[in-house]
């Protein structure tokens, strides 16, 4: 899975997936930001995955906010 990650000065972190299907990547997701948790960053919120379509793109993204 080839996934890019926004992190916004304000501590918003953002994974966007370009490859792949909704279906199969949510639970990639789900374990990715798990195990950042795992290692020690601290996670106020995780939003629920969304899918998102332009011109026939797959694009996935769920917004984590974690403490400062």
């Amino acid at each position: 899975m080839k996934t890019r990650i926004v992190i916004l000065p304000d501590g918003q972190v953002s994974a966007f997936v370009d490859e792949g299907t909704f279906e199969g990547d949510v639970p990639l997701l789900d374990k990715f930001f798990k195990s950042l948790e795992a290692a020690g960053l601290k996670i106020q919120s995780i939003s629920q995955a969304e899918q998102h379509r332009h011109d026939d793109q797959n694009t996935h993204a769920m917004e984590v906010n974690h403490g400062q």
